[in-house]
């Protein structure tokens, strides 16, 4: 919810404000829409990580954000987290980029 996103919460929350639906889990999100080279993404696009492993959690931890263009994403970086603007997409290595607009 709005109160607390985790990072495919809010990535499914956006798509589903403008009526598409997204699976609210990052490892399905990977497979939906259109699969485009970094060099083609556009604001809008879905950036999804490769998984890394958080021992903390003793798991794999996935992670998704939405590209907003000149550099930057937007994502709720982990569970009850605010959301937040960042650049660089490719501080983590990515694992797909999804175009469903």
């Amino acid at each position: 919810t709005p109160s607390g996103f985790d990072c495919s919460g809010f990535t499914s929350y956006v798509y589903r404000h403008f009526g598409i639906y997204v699976p609210s889990y990052s490892g399905s999100q990977a497979y939906v829409g259109k699969a485009v080279s970094y060099g083609e993404m556009q604001p809008g696009d879905l950036i999804v990580y490769e998984p890394k492993y958080v021992s903390s959690m003793g798991q794999w931890v996935g992670h998704v954000a939405i590209y907003i263009g000149g550099g930057q994403f937007i994502n709720a970086p982990q569970s009850n987290d605010v959301v937040k603007i960042s650049s660089n997409p490719k501080y983590r290595p990515i694992k797909s980029i999804r175009r469903l607009l």
